[in-house]
């Protein structure tokens, strides 16, 4: 979120033109979603001892904790041999919190080489970014069967109710893809996928209907049309062989010279797109309504960012938008403020209040691949990067139109802008002199260094 909140602030001070595609991290042979750590290992950032941080060395992983979801908390909706397709629970359902993006579901799909998804449509518009592979997706549109290739970084949007299918068409690797849905189903955060192929595993919409409607709505043989369509039994998601793979890509047009782009767009890359962002700390490119028609009908902005090793991104809120982000690849932390958890949630330490009617809590996690985190609009929020490695970040804003980035720290700091008279009297400080030096101390911004100190509950070197 923070990562999503800063792009869009700097977007404010750039503008950049693109379409609908996101970038991916190298996840070879990782899988978006890898298997959790096992229950001894306590992460590259231990808890802090000391004032304020009593709280156990896994705090940050109870379940109390409406914010982030690690893998484990997927649910496998379908699977096979060939592939699955995961999701995680309604945010309505998790939190009262989250009640606000409840219309709003993160998926994971994984497909082995060589493999074909059922055709099927479902109640949702969905925004899907490849994380890995390649291949290709097909749907309806307008009685017309529109194929668009698909490759790592892409971001394509497919309306609700759209029948679309996909196919893996690489010999070698898995096409894998995180993806936002906002669900238009009258059950709010529900959706389901309506199958027009299949048989026994998975059925068919067809499976409804009674048999004297079937025969006069095909004008065939009720005996034959059970036989069509109690065939399949290979799942969601099957195998095809390498001629019928061929076929496939032989048959149809990949270009969209006889279409309109508005009404049939491509798939945008976001990772061959020169970053909105970058310094020697990291980088984000990111994709909005202004630069892509779907994205424009469902308000959300994707982006992606990499943290290099050991920097950390200045402390910021989107104005309006809500965050929902996913690591991509690598690990580290994150740190924001909440005026919503107390001692009533039974999560965070309750502090002195003293006379003020206002506790901000700390909210804690550590990040690694395939942990989600949902960054509500006004939280400010940093993301800190183990110094072992770079951390790669996916991120879809909600309700983006008209947001902001504002940061709170780095050299575009909010309190620069303010009059310094406004500075001095605020924070009540007699020398106004030590406020001007302390803001003026940071020369980066959005992306900066990180915390550089040795904790001192992580292990030191003997050498």
């Amino acid at each position: 979120m923070a990562f999503i909140s800063l792009l869009i602030i700097f977007l404010a001070i750039s503008s950049s033109s693109v379409a609908l595609t996101e970038p991916v991290a190298s996840m070879a042979d990782q899988g978006v979603f890898p298997e959790e750590y096992g229950r001894g290992h306590h992460g590259v950032f231990p808890e802090e001892h000391g004032r304020g941080h009593h709280r156990g060395r896994r705090e940050e992983e109870r379940e109390e904790n409406p914010y982030v979801f690690h893998s484990d908390r997927f649910r496998i909706r379908a699977s096979s041999e060939a592939g699955e397709i995961r999701s995680l629970p309604n945010f309505g359902e998790v939190s009262e919190l989250l009640e606000g993006i409840s219309k709003y579901r993160v998926t994971c799909i994984e497909m082995k080489p060589n493999t074909v998804m059922l055709p099927h449509y479902i109640d949702a518009k969905w925004i899907l970014y490849v994380t890995g592979g390649r291949g290709y997706i097909a749907y309806v549109q307008q009685d017309e069967l529109v194929k668009r290739k698909l490759e790592e970084g892409d971001v394509f949007g497919v309306p609700s109710g759209h029948t679309f299918y996909l196919v893996n068409n690489d010999d070698h690797n898995s096409l894998r893809i995180a993806s936002l849905l906002r669900t238009e189903s009258t059950m709010r955060g529900e959706y389901e996928p309506f199958y027009v192929a299949g048989g026994r595993n998975p059925e068919t919409v067809y499976s409804a209907f009674s048999d004297d409607v079937l025969e006069a709505a095909f004008n065939t043989d009720v005996q034959k049309l059970e036989h069509i369509f109690g065939a399949h039994r290979r799942g969601v998601i099957f195998h095809a062989n390498e001629e019928q793979i061929r076929e496939m890509m032989r048959r149809g047009e990949f270009s969209a010279e006889s279409m309109s782009a508005s009404e049939h767009p491509k798939p945008f890359n976001l990772r061959n797109q020169k970053p909105d962002f970058e310094n020697d700390h990291g980088r984000f490119t990111r994709a909005g309504p202004k630069d892509n028609p779907f994205l424009d009908s469902v308000d959300v902005t994707v982006g992606f960012g990499v943290l290099n090793p050991g920097t950390m991104t200045a402390p910021s809120h989107n104005t309006k938008a809500t965050s929902i982000a996913i690591v991509m690849e690598g690990e580290g932390r994150i740190e924001m403020a909440c005026p919503h958890l107390g001692q009533q949630h039974g999560w965070s330490s309750p502090r002195e209040r003293g006379h003020q009617d206002i506790n901000y809590e700390r909210v804690r996690a550590r990040l690694r691949t395939g942990t989600v985190y949902v960054v509500p609009a006004g939280h400010p929020i940093t993301e800190i990067a183990s110094t072992s490695g770079r951390l790669e970040i996916l991120w879809f804003d909600i309700n983006s139109s008209g947001n902001e980035r504002q940061f709170l720290a780095g050299k575009n700091n909010v309190l620069q802008t303010l009059e310094k008279e406004v500075r001095h009297l605020s924070f009540n400080i007699p020398r106004g002199e030590e406020i001007e030096e302390v803001l003026r101390a940071q020369k980066d911004q959005v992306i900066l260094r990180g915390p550089q100190r040795q904790r001192r509950d992580e292990p030191r070197s003997s050498s």
